[in-house]
């Protein structure tokens, strides 16, 4: 998974890079590289996010934490998870929604 991280990180440096030399030394503009870093840096999110969460590295306030017991750290992990997978999913659905309205108008960019 770290490697697949990594070739992320360099495609969005190759994206941006390749745009801002482009745009200013040849005048040449690459308008999919504006829409596709930001697209590319969310699945950096994604991936470091459920990546720390697999490892248990995920920021909490350890000075209140490690005096949980166990069973509260479970309770204390599963409302947060009960509260993050609806909203993703909130999320998703307005993405699809808005993709295909996108799709259906023939939507383009610049």
């Amino acid at each position: 998974m770290i490697k697949l991280y990594s070739w992320f990180v360099l495609a969005i440096v190759l994206l941006i890079v390749t745009n801002v030399l482009g745009r200013y030394f040849f005048d040449i503009r690459f308008d999919f590289a504006v829409d596709v870093a930001p697209q590319l840096y969310s699945v950096l999110i994604i991936l470091g996010a459920s990546y720390s969460l697999l490892k248990g590295t995920h920021i909490r306030t350890d000075i209140y934490w490690k005096n949980f017991s166990d069973k509260t750290k479970a309770i204390i992990d599963s409302i947060g998870y009960c509260l993050f997978f609806p909203a993703i999913g909130v999320l998703t659905y307005i993405s699809i929604l808005d993709t295909w309205r996108s799709i259906s108008i023939w939507e383009k960019s610049s």
